[in-house]
């Protein structure tokens, strides 16, 4: 018998093609994308995919963002509705995350957004955090977002690790926006455990080297960023930084870890260093208890770590228990941050890892921070 003919369709989504099933076509997402929990993507009017569509994680061949940059460029195919819903979810929501303060909000919700619409590596770190919230709150595809984040997040790196070798009044505004969102994103989605405290063959911490990446372009660009977009975040971070310089240490927050790491030190270098990170450390506290609020800015807590010398870091690389001990102190201080979402647990993993590095003998130093956290131990 013959068979009866049929017409093919070829306006189906590209995933359908790929998997050769046949495809609803529903817009914006067909019935087998929204089944798997995937992006669903059309090719152009020819049958063929365009060069002008997205891949399935919403980035062009080419690298560049998805939405044309001239009018006449423009077809059905080019709105990205993915990146449109992620610049939405950060202006309506994760802004407001980012800081306690008013103004600070107001300059993550406007002004960095026009910043991004002229960096595209700004735009693709906006999408990439905002991603990754949205992994947090929809558990339904927490997979997918997060997916999306990861690897929106590493080309935005990729692009931005580049300008860095030349930072300039043109770019700094722009690469310490990316930067600052960079180290949140460190904080919320680290790659494996072991990366909080040591990375490759560098022994570096990832969101360490992240944040001395952002005091080095503050240092360098300090007249333009205080003039620029990100202006009223600065002014209020100096003012913050002055009290700093006038507030007396609370020295029972660290009178154990002082007898028990610092004073049994044999050598005198290696204690100057030690020393040095502690009086920081206690400064840092007495920040946060001359403001009195249960939810002190973020900045107020990481500028911790701006200080921090290398030749701590390298005793941290080496995960020396003294270096181990000053950091787990320092948990006490990242626990006052939990209430953000990009921050939930994070002083418990920390500490959870330092316990297992240290020797039996050595836990006893970081019982008083334990206790503090309210960490329990496997």
């Amino acid at each position: 018998m013959m068979r009866k003919s049929h017409k093919k369709a070829r306006t189906g989504c590209i995933n359908c093609k790929q998997r050769k099933v046949k495809c609803d076509e529903q817009r914006p997402s067909c019935a087998n994308c929204v089944r798997r929990s995937t992006l669903c993507v059309y090719s152009s009017h020819n049958g063929s995919p365009s060069a002008e569509s997205p891949d399935s994680l919403g980035v062009l061949p080419n690298g560049t963002f998805a939405i044309p940059r001239n009018p006449q460029d423009y077809t059905p195919h080019s709105l990205h509705m993915l990146d449109l819903e992620l610049l939405h979810n950060f202006t309506v929501s994760t802004c407001y995350t980012l800081s306690h303060n008013a103004v600070s909000k107001d300059v993550w919700r406007v002004e960095v957004p026009k910043l991004a619409f002229s960096n595209e590596f700004v735009m693709r770190g906006i999408l990439a955090f905002s991603s990754l919230h949205l992994s947090y709150s929809r558990k339904d595809k927490s997979d997918f977002f997060l997916q999306y984040a990861n690897r929106t997040h590493d080309l935005a790196l990729r692009e931005a690790t580049i300008l860095l070798s030349n930072i300039n009044k043109d770019n700094c505004c722009a690469l310490y926006t990316f930067s600052a969102l960079s180290c949140m994103y460190a904080m919320s989605a680290p790659k494996n455990m072991e990366d909080l405290i040591s990375v490759g063959q560098t022994g570096l911490e990832e969101w360490f080297i992240l944040f001395r990446g952002t005091r080095a372009i503050i240092e360098s660009s300090i007249d333009t960023l205080i003039a620029g977009p990100m202006a009223p975040v600065f002014r209020l971070g100096l003012r913050r930084q002055e009290l700093r310089g006038i507030s007396e240490p609370q020295t029972h927050y660290l009178d154990n870890l002082r007898e028990t790491v610092l004073d049994p030190c044999d050598d005198p270098a290696t204690k100057a260093i030690y020393t040095n990170i502690v009086d920081e450390l206690e400064r840092t506290f007495a920040v946060v208890e001359a403001f009195n609020t249960p939810a002190p800015e973020s900045s107020d807590i990481f500028i911790w770590i701006w200080m921090l010398s290398e030749e701590y870091i390298q005793l941290l690389r080496e995960r020396t228990p003294e270096a181990l001990a000053i950091l787990a102190h320092y948990c006490i201080l990242l626990k006052k941050l939990d209430g953000w979402w990009w921050m939930e647990s994070f002083n418990k993993r920390l500490i959870r890892l330092i316990y297992y590095s240290l020797h039996q003998e050595h836990r006893q130093w970081i019982r008083y921070p334990i206790e503090e956290i309210g960490w329990v131990p496997d």
